[in-house]
């Protein structure tokens, strides 16, 4: 019998499509999910899926096959995957819709900040007891998820998601909202307008992990030098444009940095299971990079402590829910 040649595309975790050829396109893509001889470009970014394969008699045509497909623009490529069985003898779209992820536009990210007034921790953490209940009652209502809260010396940050299709308060949760305010400002004071989200001055969202088992956190604070705000976002999204269209696969995720009032707070979210030890090359990048942005910038919090020998606060989880 006549062994077969494949040219197959997998579906990556980002997103992305990956075209090869094979005899075996089944053990492939295993290959690709769980060995060393996958593809390097799979290694990081697995799981991958079989979505399209296409069979040929020899190992030419599925060569040159793969070639042609490696280099079509990527709407062609979906196309291929979404087509009904193509009338040409051994192509089979085995899906017939590629799965895709949640578009980024679909969640919308929120960023609150606050500045507890001198001697007043203990009355904003009493404030936050007696008004919980309410709160996650009003989260639930307006379908919020993944609210947080995070404290470090006088400052609190607070971090929460929603969709375009989630529900919009009433004039009752309106009222709520207020009082919410009014009351948190026994306690100290708004850094942020409230019901405004903070500036955006960086995002790296890369591959949102629903299932946060695996994920711990990194929540940051700095206080600006004065007048340095648009050079902090001039060097933030120099790191946007270097990235281009391509998404990070990790470890960091769901990854944002907020201003408002001359302060800068960061949110990220990491999968434990992709971090690993810097190089020697990337501890310098780093190393240089946060040499640099001593010069626009005091920490709030301890990140930095083991560069500049400095003691700074640690920051802490208030709160949090869904």
């Amino acid at each position: 019998m006549m062994r077969m040649n494949y040219t197959y595309i997998l579906e990556c975790a980002d997103g992305t499509l990956y075209t090869g050829w094979t005899t075996d396109p089944v053990k492939r893509t295993k290959d690709h999910n769980q060995s060393e001889t996958g593809a390097k470009y799979t290694r990081a970014r697995r799981p991958v899926k079989l979505v399209y394969y296409e069979e040929y008699e020899s190992k030419q045509e599925a060569m040159r096959r793969e070639y042609e497909i490696k280099h079509m623009p990527r709407s062609k490529k979906l196309a291929l995957i979404c087509s009904d069985k193509n009338a040409l003898p051994g192509r089979f779209a085995i899906t017939r819709k590629i799965q895709r992820k949640k578009e980024e536009s679909k969640m919308e990210r929120h960023a609150f900040a606050f500045q507890i007034a001198e001697g007043k921790k203990g009355t904003f953490r009493k404030l936050l007891g007696e008004n919980w209940e309410e709160i996650k009652g009003l989260i639930d209502r307006l379908a919020i998820r993944n609210f947080s809260l995070w404290e470090a010396s006088d400052l609190v940050f607070g971090y929460f998601e929603s969709t375009d299709e989630d529900k919009k308060p009433g004039d009752d949760d309106r009222i709520l909202v207020r009082n919410m305010i009014q009351k948190a400002e026994e306690a100290g004071r708004w850094i942020s307008k409230p019901l405004d989200d903070m500036r955006l001055m960086y995002h790296n969202f890369g591959i949102v992990r629903e299932n946060k088992e695996l994920i711990r956190h990194r929540v940051f604070m700095t206080k600006l030098h004065e007048g340095c705000e648009e050079e902090y976002k001039k060097r933030h999204d120099a790191l946007v444009e270097a990235r281009g269209d391509k998404i990070d696969p990790g470890p960091d995720s769901n990854f944002s940095i907020w201003n408002a009032g001359g302060y800068i707070f960061g949110y990220n979210e990491i999968d434990t299971t992709m971090e690993r030890d810097e190089t020697e090359e990337e501890h310098a990048d780093t190393v240089a990079w946060e040499t640099r942005q001593l010069g626009i910038m005091d920490w709030v919090t301890n990140d930095c402590d083991w560069l500049t020998g400095e003691v700074h606060a640690q920051v802490r989880r208030l709160a949090w829910y869904r």
